[in-house]
């Protein structure tokens, strides 16, 4: 009988494709939301050491936010608290460094739309406004009213003043009408760019819920902020999660093989784990064969004899005088069940 001992940590655990999506997005959303945070802070600073170090911090804060929980993983409870603490106030910072994005991104989108509304051409000569031109109507009516009222009706000077008086009228006339269509078309025009500068689906929220407009362009960008951040930290501290050994048991398997070729009995102890001492295994008697036992002791590591190599220590000790070529003989000596001495003793009778 024949006891074998291993020490062995645990079964390995290959990269499954879980993982390796895990970590592809985790990995993204990180490179995104870096990204991100450095150009957000080209809004921020004025010169550019300015600006490199505010987007050395929003950097700073994006991988904080993205990897202590994964990185906090197994720490003592009082780092961990004070890893939540600072992961809390990283999440809120790149939270609102990306909303401010997302909304001078919309904003920059919105001008640009707006931008392709072109205004329809007007006379490239200076308007003037229809405020000035009705002050300027009413003065000439006014001066028409005291020539009508002068004692000098039939005087030359007088009719030739009046007639010049009333053109000027019906021209001011025509240019206020001018004006007003005008100011109509730029009104129209200026209608359009704002209903075009605005996000089509926020028009929609808008006139959906009535409310705010400048409350509901808001909410998606906070929706985007935490979607980025959020799954670039639920995603990495998967991914690590998945990518972590067991921890290691140091387990040590006992393997009692009796000569019989039957199938090796296995036992496994237990020892200390993470400093705690693991709970006393009983003692315990491995049976084989045929009422035979023996206790797992630690030992080489060995293989089964072969039936080859029974017969041939058998025949080597009858030869030598030391037993005898009986089952119990062969028993004894082979430390066997009773089968396989029966076996060894009729190989024995066998010419060699």
């Amino acid at each position: 009988m024949e006891t074998n001992t291993t020490a062995t940590d645990g079964p390995s655990r290959p990269v499954s494709s879980v993982a390796i999506c895990c970590v592809s997005l985790a990995a993204g959303a990180t490179a995104i939301s870096i990204a991100m945070a450095a150009l957000a802070a080209a809004d921020i600073g004025g010169t550019g050491p300015e600006k490199a170090l505010w987007a050395a911090v929003g950097i700073i804060a994006v991988l904080g936010a993205h990897l202590l929980p994964a990185a906090s993983r197994g720490a003592p409870p009082r780092l961990r608290a004070m890893a939540w603490i600072i992961w809390a106030s990283s999440m809120a910072y790149v939270a609102i460094s990306h909303t401010g994005y997302f909304m001078s991104a919309q904003r920059e989108a919105g001008d640009r739309r707006a931008e392709q509304i072109i205004a329809p051409e007007e006379n490239t000569s200076p308007r003037r406004a229809e405020s000035t031109i009705l002050q300027e109507e009413a003065k000439a009516r006014s001066e028409l009213t005291k020539l009508a009222a002068s004692n000098c009706q039939e005087c030359i000077w007088v009719r030739t003043r009046v007639t010049v008086i009333e053109t000027k009228i019906r021209a001011l006339q025509s240019e206020a009408e001018e004006a007003r269509d005008a100011q109509a078309v730029r009104n129209l025009t200026a209608r359009a760019r704002e209903e075009r500068r605005a996000d089509p689906v926020t028009l929609a929220l808008v006139t959906l819920l009535g409310a705010d407009k400048k409350l509901v362009a808001l909410a998606p960008a906070v929706m985007f902020a935490v979607i980025l951040d959020g799954l670039a930290s639920l995603c990495w501290l998967l991914a690590i999660q998945g990518r972590d050994p067991p921890r290691s048991s140091g387990a040590v398997t006992v393997t009692t093989v009796t000569p019989s070729c039957a199938a090796p009995v296995v036992t496994t102890v237990m020892p200390e784990t993470h400093g705690v001492a693991a709970p006393p295994v009983p003692s315990m008697t491995l049976v084989s064969g045929e009422g035979q036992s023996a206790k797992g002791v630690s030992g080489p590591m060995r293989t089964a004899p072969s039936f080859p190599a029974l017969v041939a220590s058998a025949r080597n000790a009858v030869a030598a005088g030391s037993i005898k070529p009986t089952v119990r003989g062969v028993q004894v000596h082979l430390a066997c069940a009773q089968k396989t001495a029966s076996a060894v003793c009729k190989a024995l009778r066998t010419p060699a």
